[in-house]
């Protein structure tokens, strides 16, 4: 499966994203699906063109069936990456960033600030990850059943998971309760 990583740094160039998250980004979908992934990662400034140019270029020239883009979902007026991706996806899957927030809450309670996006352009699923490694992880591990349906459904790609993926569910803080 052919996935395509934005690194959204927010810091002025020619500051790269930290390397450490690329590394658990893989590492935490390597454990999840049961298809080799054959990643693709391009670094850019937080910029709207920059970002829906990648995105645009790793769906429409690429054609990754799965887009990441990590950093820039926060609240700061520098945290852009979900007005670019919004404007490059032709449907919202609002779900996805639900689950998101919602499985990363016990881990960050500053989870509910993110304003990722999920979305589908031609026959490939975009999501909205944080750049902080542990909830990247926790992220995968949620939502890995979801990104393999909706990846089957647009792109016809049936996507495997690995035994136990997907099983943790998302649970509520024992607070809310």
């Amino acid at each position: 499966m052919r996935v395509g990583r934005v690194a959204v740094s927010e810091q002025p160039p020619p500051a790269l994203p930290d390397e450490a998250e690329g590394k658990a980004l893989e590492q935490a979908f390597a454990g999840a699906f049961a298809e080799p992934i054959e990643w693709a990662t391009v670094p850019v400034p937080a910029d709207e063109d920059s970002i829906e140019e990648a995105l645009r270029r790793f769906i429409d020239v690429d054609e990754c069936a799965l887009v990441i883009t990590t950093g820039g979902v926060g609240p700061s007026e520098h945290a852009i990456t979900p007005d670019a991706t919004q404007a490059v996806i032709v449907r919202e899957l609002p779900g996805l960033a639900e689950a998101m927030r919602a499985c990363t809450f016990r881990l960050s309670p500053d989870a509910m600030l993110s304003r990722a996006v999920a979305g589908i352009r031609a026959n490939t699923l975009i999501i909205n990850l944080p750049a902080r490694p542990r909830l990247v992880a926790q992220i995968a591990a949620c939502l890995a059943p979801a990104i393999a349906e909706c990846i089957g459904q647009i792109a016809s790609i049936k996507v495997g998971l690995k035994p136990g993926v997907g099983s943790e569910g998302i649970e509520p803080p024992t607070y809310w309760v």
